[in-house]
């Protein structure tokens, strides 16, 4: 029998993607939650998925941006020419200030939705947010932009700057 493995820190970007696949679950979770409530209403199912919604955004995701704002962008920022172009170092400056900037606008959609899962979670019943599709789906694109345009670039950083990382990671979930 094969043993799956999950990645570790000492590979700080497969759990960086690993966490895209979560984000992926949760943000069609939200949407699929919304449509059940439309059909079935609160109960059991829909207030343990509002909780494990909220859960997921509110520790897991806002670490993963930390750990992106904190300790990644700045590093690829900081990659010398030479080891990647001006041209590639300059393309990943404006994707890094986009990227940072839908953090943000999701974190502002977020605060919608966190509000609308809350009533959910404590059995109330309250309009949900027009933003629900848009953040799930906004949600999902940025994770592709994320994994497409920067993360590549973290194979040219160096092994100690990646074991200081997944050091600061580890750091970031023992508080």
């Amino acid at each position: 029998m094969a043993v799956l493995s999950r990645p570790g820190f000492e590979d700080p970007v497969e759990i960086l993607n690993s966490c895209h696949e979560k984000v992926r679950h949760f943000a069609s979770l939200t949407i699929r939650l919304r449509d059940y409530l439309h059909k079935v209403g609160i109960d059991n199912t829909a207030t343990e998925a509002a909780t494990r919604i909220r859960r997921y955004f509110n520790v897991a995701a806002a670490l993963h941006h930390q750990d992106e704002e904190i300790d990644l962008f700045p590093s690829l920022l900081a990659l010398k020419e030479g080891v990647i172009s001006q041209a590639a170092k300059d393309a990943l400056s404006q994707a890094i200030a986009s990227l940072a900037r839908e953090h943000d606008t999701l974190g502002e959609a977020w605060i919608q939705i966190d509000r609308w899962l809350e009533s959910v979670e404590a059995g109330q019943s309250a309009p949900e947010p027009a933003c629900v599709d848009l953040f799930a789906h906004a949600y999902t694109r940025h994770a592709d932009r994320e994994e497409n345009e920067i993360y590549p670039f973290a194979k040219y950083l160096e092994k100690p700057e990646i074991q200081r990382i997944g050091l600061n990671m580890v750091k970031r979930r023992q508080t």
